[in-house]
């Protein structure tokens, strides 16, 4: 879970963002960099940030779409989503305070515990595994540790040739 005060940080930086592309259009020769306290946030940071969060409005846009598709309204599909994946309970429509989750159907049922899976360790880190370079990379590691292991001895064939773990010819 993120703490308090990343999340605190993230909308801070997201506010001052705002900020300066308002500026921006009234002065577009301005330089403005965003500040934290005394400390200037990098670029490298305000892209991460706006990045996460491109990605978490197409997954919640995502799981909305999904949800809409089995035939909720729009309004218990969003709140479901946002419920489920801010891991916060109950959202409005049929999962409201008066309502539960226990009248959605099975794939509704789905969606959600995706949403929550998605929101409960950590939507970048969930993602990621479905990236090929991740597999590539995992596949190519792995292979490299058990390449590391020495192979276990292997028996000398039988006749005169010699095997690569023997010194001389063995017969059996």
């Amino acid at each position: 879970d993120v703490p308090a005060a990343d999340e605190r940080a993230v909308a801070l930086v997201l506010v001052k963002l705002a900020q300066r592309e308002l500026v921006r259009i009234l002065h577009p020769r301005v330089v403005r960099p965003i500040t934290l306290g005394r400390a200037t946030v990098p670029p490298d940071v305000i892209s991460a940030v706006m990045a996460f969060m491109l990605i978490y409005g197409g997954v919640m846009v995502g799981l909305t779409m999904a949800m809409l598709a089995t035939g909720l309204d729009v309004v218990t599909s969003f709140t479901a989503v946002v419920g489920s994946l801010n891991n916060i309970g109950p959202g409005m429509g049929k999962v409201g305070p008066s309502g539960n989750f226990g009248g959605l159907t099975n794939v509704q049922i789905w969606v959600c515990t995706l949403a929550m899976l998605l929101g409960r360790l950590e939507l970048l880190s969930v993602l990621v595994l479905f990236t090929p370079q991740f597999w590539r990379r995992y596949v190519h590691a792995r292979l490299h540790s058990l390449r590391d292991v020495a192979p276990p001895p292997q028996r000398a064939t039988t006749g005169r040739r010699l095997h690569r773990t023997c010194r001389a010819p063995t017969r059996l």
